[in-house]
């Protein structure tokens, strides 16, 4: 029993030194082998079985034949539920004293629209890697990207 506490007693001093001299054994392997990119990990070894919830095409069917989001103001909610909500339409649903206080976020002093995305990807060299996949009938990004400015949201397939 004596033994049992005397062991006992003597872990934190033990644990403190180890952790001591375990932190001046890093920094001298600091340059040999970058162990920084670990400094917030939980855990030092990969699980091979975690996957990242990934999407996945049955996730798109509820937008993927949309082609106009429509724009509204002082919607009640009946009629929000019974034209948009159940018929699983998308709307945008707005008032000016909505638009007012949004005015008023930080994010809304910085317009950033289809322009602005047309021409960072007109920009960029590497805009040919993405394989592009649409249920819009078009040939690339920046077709697209023309067609939705052009027609101030409303896409309509090529026939």
């Amino acid at each position: 029993m004596k033994k049992l506490h005397r062991l006992v007693s003597n872990v934190d001093p033990l644990n403190r030194l180890t952790c001591m001299y375990g932190r001046l054994l890093l920094f001298k392997v600091e340059p040999y082998w970058d162990w920084t990119k670990w400094y917030h990990s939980s855990c030092l070894m990969n699980n091979p079985f975690y996957e990242t919830k990934r999407l996945r095409e049955r996730d798109c069917y509820l937008c993927e034949d949309i082609f106009r989001i429509e724009r509204n103001s002082d919607l009640k909610s009946g009629i929000i539920g019974e034209n948009y909500i159940k018929n699983e339409i998308p709307v945008i649903v707005g008032s000016d004293v909505m638009e007012s206080e949004l005015i008023k976020w930080p994010i809304a002093r910085h317009h950033f629209g289809l322009k602005d995305i047309e021409e960072i990807y007109d920009s960029n060299d590497w805009k040919n890697i993405c394989l592009f996949r649409s249920n819009i009938k078009t040939s690339d990004h920046l077709t697209l990207l023309k067609k939705m400015r052009s027609n101030k949201g409303e896409l309509r397939p090529k026939d």
